[in-house]
């Protein structure tokens, strides 16, 4: 097994060195943290506009395990995009949501998608995780876990593309005006595959960086 990727919230770099790329408000900040001094914040202010930072080049279909920390102030009002696995155009093969109730939702792109029933809470750190592979369109397995335990599974129906790349994290419109929402010790590594998809465990992320 082999670490892929790691951002632990700014804590080292004090800015987005290792993020592809943004819109709108990301930043580093100090206000909240999962582990460490900082994480990284996005706002949707009055507009209200999403948040959006972008990392290219750390998926691949073989398999991945994407860890992170999340915290939010608010729900959204209908459910939002909060982690996209995204081709090279940037077109999503997975994406992994929040409803209005406070449920993650597993929706791989064109194939059936599985609700959580799990309840997460405001202004409250948990660590997500995506642990999936992809062989082809209809041979394929997304797990999200939250916390280390398992709270959904797909598998089932076509997807509409392959190839994953890059992993997308969002503050969606759908949170409101002047709603936060940060995220921390983001690590991805290659421990997934068709034969097994497990959750990596705690991880510190202050000391790894790309591979």
């Amino acid at each position: 097994m082999a670490t892929i990727f790691a951002e632990s919230g700014t804590d080292a770099t004090q800015d987005l060195t290792f993020v592809t790329s943004t819109t709108g408000s990301v930043a580093s900040a100090t206000d909240q943290s999962r582990t460490g001094p900082r994480s990284i914040k996005m706002s949707t202010g009055a507009g209200p506009t999403a948040g959006v930072m972008n990392f290219n080049s750390v998926l691949a279909d073989a398999g991945r395990r994407i860890s992170f920390g999340i915290m939010f102030t608010g729900l959204p009002s209908s459910t939002t995009n909060i982690a996209p696995l995204n081709d090279t155009s940037n077109l999503a093969i997975m994406l992994l949501q929040l409803n209005s109730s406070g449920n993650l939702v597993n929706t791989p792109t064109g194939a059936t998608a599985a609700t959580g029933s799990a309840v997460l809470a405001i202004n409250t750190w948990y660590r997500i995780t995506i642990s999936y592979y992809v062989t082809n369109t209809t041979t394929f397995q997304f797990k999200v876990y939250i916390d280390g335990v398992l709270d959904s599974t797909t598998n089932a129906g076509t997807l509409t593309r392959t190839g994953t790349d890059r992993l997308r994290m969002r503050a969606g419109t759908e949170f409101g005006a002047s709603q936060n929402v940060w995220y921390d010790d983001i690590y991805i590594d290659d421990g997934a595959s068709s034969a097994s998809q497990t959750d990596p465990g705690t991880t510190n992320a202050n000391s790894l960086r790309v591979t």
